[in-house]
């Protein structure tokens, strides 16, 4: 089994009951894959220009519950932001591979 979710987690209303009934639907075995947006001044700044929204309207301060809730109710097998290269500068996404 293998659930994915990229970039939609931060938008779900009811979060905590959503990943409870994700893990109850993972197989043992199974794994989630899940990719997430980071929060960053810069390309908040960016995102602001093109959707002439202000982030904290867009996504509140989901983005910061995401993680927190993620790795609260999963085993993480493995994390890795992106970019690669500049992630830990400027980080856009976070990648997680997780097991119930």
């Amino acid at each position: 089994d293998v659930i994915v979710a990229i970039s939609v987690l931060e938008f779900v209303s009811d979060l905590e009951q959503s990943l409870t009934e994700l893990k109850r639907i993972l197989r043992p075995e199974g794994v989630f894959l899940t990719i997430c947006p980071q929060q960053s001044s810069l390309l908040d700044s960016l995102l602001s220009l093109y959707t002439r929204k202000k982030p904290k309207e867009e996504f509140g301060d989901s983005r910061a519950k995401v993680y927190r809730s993620l790795e609260t109710h999963f085993k993480v097998i493995e994390k890795k932001v992106f970019p690669p290269f500049f992630g830990k500068i400027l980080p856009v996404y976070y990648y997680y591979k997780l097991k119930a």
